[in-house]
């Protein structure tokens, strides 16, 4: 037995299984219930875990996580919610235009939002809008991601935007605010009008600063 529950000191914590295994849904739910981990933790990642459900130390109606400020994971998270700040989200088939989310819009100090691999989201769920305190949005690699949604323009702390390797989105609310808007291998993406100053692709970025280097260099 790990007894991860004594140990104190511990801050991260990454729990992987392997995707190669046989279908063991319910062994893996007595598994990782086992394995709570002390509420000092701060950093949990869960990776091609399929149980039928996750732990109660997750999903407990009272946080238990205290001090987690980032979590890697898919769903399940009612029982930290009122502490995280960075989220992660690879690779979740349930994640789509008509998600509910209802155990992301009470994320009121979610700071950064990642979202990777969900092939089948073609626009941001409503239930994101609430993320009231969100100021870095990163989307990669989503292949039906199409559009980003209006209600983006009413997030007050949005900042940071990276689009990369969406191959058939072609818009963004053209009332955005940030004050860094990066698009990367997205093909189809058409520039808003007046924006042009704002956004840009990291092989833009280096071509500039190329450009720059050789005039100093001159």
């Amino acid at each position: 037995m790990a007894k991860l529950q004594e140990k104190e000191k511990l801050e991260t914590l990454m729990l992987r299984w392997n995707m190669d295994a046989g279908n063991a849904s319910r062994i893996d739910h007595e598994v990782l219930e086992t394995l709570q981990p002390n509420q000092c933790l701060k950093t949990l990642e869960i990776v091609a875990y399929e149980g039928h459900a996750f732990p109660s130390w997750i999903t407990s109606t009272e946080p238990y996580l205290t001090s987690l400020v980032e979590i890697s994971s898919k769903e399940g998270l009612r029982g930290v919610e009122k502490s995280l700040e960075n989220l992660s989200i690879s690779f979740c088939k349930e994640l789509h235009a008509s998600s509910g989310c209802e155990g992301l819009q009470a994320l009121d100090r979610l700071k950064k939002l990642e979202i990777c691999g969900c092939h089948e989201l073609s626009c941001l769920p409503q239930g994101l809008q609430h993320l009231s305190s969100l100021a870095s949005l990163k989307i990669d690699n989503c292949n039906k991601l199409e559009i980003l949604p209006e209600w983006l323009e009413n997030l007050p702390f949005l900042q940071i935007m990276c689009l990369s390797g969406c191959p058939i989105l072609h818009s963004i609310p053209e009332g955005l605010t940030c004050s860094d808007i990066i698009v990367e291998y997205c093909p189809n993406f058409k520039e808003p009008s007046g924006m042009s100053s704002v956004l840009c692709s990291w092989k833009a970025m280096f071509l500039i600063f190329i450009e720059l280097f050789l005039k100093q260099l001159n």
